[in-house]
């Protein structure tokens, strides 16, 4: 296996800003591998309980074909196009046989929070949030506007009861979504709730996944910075190519398991985007890889997406 520190200088994925890699790591998935970033046992049995109870049945088609999108104008200034429209459309293309939900800016049907949370506690066997992130919340623009139109933050999660109907959710554009390594008493990020502040508990994709009354059964997303196309000067390998074509292995290539259709989604990506290991641009081939090794699965790699039938 590779183990990202090709120096071997203690430093894992080492590329500094203006220079060429330092350490040159195989980026294909040898082991499909997922993460669940615990903090007590209350965490582990709600989650392990949401695992065991998804796979004991198949899921209802009432509610599992639903597929939820939310986006709007991520890159007003840099962009004639509404992207994160554009993306999950053509994400809902390779979703055949579901209903695709679209929750936009453009056409009002996103206008806040509650839009979200009316969706999810509907059910639906997928959602995908393609937009601006940080620990605690996702938000997106309306059209050609810098105002932002809040998604879902942490404590609108409370209103989330959609019990046993747990999408899987993919928000790789959102920026530090999965930044798991934040707690109160160490976080860079601070989150407002009330009239006093306080250091982010834990990343918005793990709130998703531990939510006791429904969120979600796994969620993928970055645990930095993530970047799309229109931050990459050569246009191509933005993370959302990563997000959309996690839809194309499982709608379009049944691949039923969750870790599997990460994997071959990661490595359809670096078949498909060549990393130059010498490239010292500041937005080239380092932003590439940077996507790759951030694209987070928190759940359980061994899942049967949709259950299994009894």
């Amino acid at each position: 296996f590779s183990n990202w520190d090709t120096n071997g200088n203690g430093i894992y994925g080492e590329w500094a800003e203006n220079q060429s890699a330092a350490d040159i790591p195989d980026l294909y998935p040898d082991v499909y591998v997922g993460r669940l970033p615990c903090r007590n046992i209350f965490d582990v049995k709600v989650v392990v309980k949401k695992i065991i109870d998804y796979e004991s049945k198949k899921c209802s088609n009432s509610w599992f074909k639903r597929m939820v999108v939310v986006g709007g104008d991520t890159y007003p200034e840099k962009t004639s196009y509404y992207d994160g429209e554009v993306y999950t459309q053509m994400g809902l293309d390779m979703m055949p046989g579901f209903e695709a939900i679209k929750l936009w800016a453009s056409d009002g049907s996103l206008k806040s929070w509650v839009d979200v949370v009316r969706a999810i506690n509907r059910g639906c066997g997928f959602i995908w949030f393609s937009g601006h992130g940080n620990p605690a919340s996702w938000a997106t623009h309306p059209p050609n506007s810098s105002k932002w139109i809040t998604g879902l933050k942490l404590w609108q999660m409370n209103f989330l009861f959609n019990k046993e109907k747990l999408p899987i959710c993919i928000t790789g554009s959102g920026c530090f979504n999965s930044m798991f390594n934040v707690s109160l008493k160490h976080s860079d990020w601070t989150y407002f709730m009330g009239l006093f502040p306080y250091n982010v508990p834990y990343c918005w994709s793990w709130a998703m996944v531990k939510r006791a009354t429904g969120g979600s059964i796994a969620t993928i997303g970055a645990t930095a910075f993530s970047y799309e196309s229109p931050d990459i000067n050569r246009g191509e390998g933005g993370i959302e190519w990563l997000d959309m074509h996690f839809f194309e292995q499982y709608g379009l290539k049944n691949v039923t398991i969750l870790g599997e259709v990460w994997g071959k989604t990661i490595t359809a990506f670096l078949q498909n985007f060549t990393i130059n290991w010498n490239d010292n641009s500041p937005n080239g081939s380092a932003i590439i890889a940077k996507n790759v090794q951030e694209w987070v699965l928190f759940g359980d790699p061994s899942l049967k997406i949709g259950g299994y039938f009894n």
